[in-house]
């Protein structure tokens, strides 16, 4: 809204709805396939990086999750044909192909790939680990918002000034580069925001705490209980190698990620 935090402290060309055009952007270039975290990576080229901690938490917790949503789908389901005919999971699926992703304009695929229908196991599995790991996603990039922009010219949410032409290559100086930064203003609203933004609710319920209640066979709670143990796991093996970092890689902890998606 004109003059609010996103006006103010996100703005990408002045006085224009640029953050809103380059968010529109950055989903005509996505797709589902892309929802695959694990294959992210491979694609990003750093499965070889030393030192990575984020990439290697985010497979063991990907592995888990995509572990558990097996779980539960061979327990409802004994065959393709059995999910072929559920006619709520395919009305379902069928909805957000339509009324989700599918009203986006100028895409490269319709409704960003998503299936409109689900013909095996794997593809539900597959459809609700896309789902499911996005609280991951969420906890990796929201929680350390603060800790990357507090500090203005780390991570910038806005620049200031003209864009720069080829012939100023070069020509860059402490002053200019000074004068592109956010405004005292800009920062402190940028800030405040990432504070906000990056801050666990009070009453936050966790990955491994997530409401069972609904599991109402004793087959569905193990399969949840077994999933619990390989968190509890993940988070010893994080805690274990955290122990000889000077700078502790916590965000990934299960302790730490909420069971869902809530800003």
């Amino acid at each position: 809204t004109p003059g609010g935090v996103g006006d103010v402290s996100l703005t990408v060309g002045h006085g224009s709805n640029g953050i809103i055009e380059t968010l529109t952007k950055a989903y005509q270039n996505y797709s589902y396939k892309g929802m695959n975290y694990k294959n992210d990576l491979v694609k990003r080229d750093v499965m070889e990086l030393p030192g990575y901690h984020h990439r290697d938490d985010s497979i063991k917790l990907w592995d888990a999750t995509l572990s558990y949503m097996q779980d539960m789908v061979n327990h409802f389901y004994d065959s393709d044909s059995d999910v072929i005919e559920d006619w709520e999971v395919q009305a379902w699926v069928k909805d957000v192909f339509n009324n989700g992703f599918g009203k986006m304009k100028n895409l490269q695929q319709a409704s960003l790939g998503v299936p409109s229908s689900l013909a095996t196991k794997a593809e539900l599995v597959e459809y609700l680990q896309s789902i499911f790991y996005t609280t991951v996603r969420h906890a990796f990039v929201d929680f350390y918002f603060f800790e990357y922009t507090r500090f203005a010219p780390n991570s910038p949410t806005v620049m200031r000034g003209k864009l720069p032409r080829e012939e100023d290559r070069g020509l860059a100086t402490m002053e200019t580069l000074l004068a592109s930064l956010p405004t005292k203003k800009q920062a402190y609203v940028a800030a405040a925001t990432g504070k906000v933004l990056a801050n666990r609710a009070s009453d936050e319920v966790y990955l491994r705490e997530t409401p069972n209640w609904m599991f109402l066979k004793e087959e569905t709670r193990k399969v949840f209980e077994k999933f619990v143990a390989k968190l509890d796991k993940i988070e010893e093996e994080i805690k274990s190698r955290n122990k000889e970092l000077d700078i502790p890689y916590t965000v990934l902890q299960p302790s730490r990620i909420p069971s869902g998606v809530s800003a």
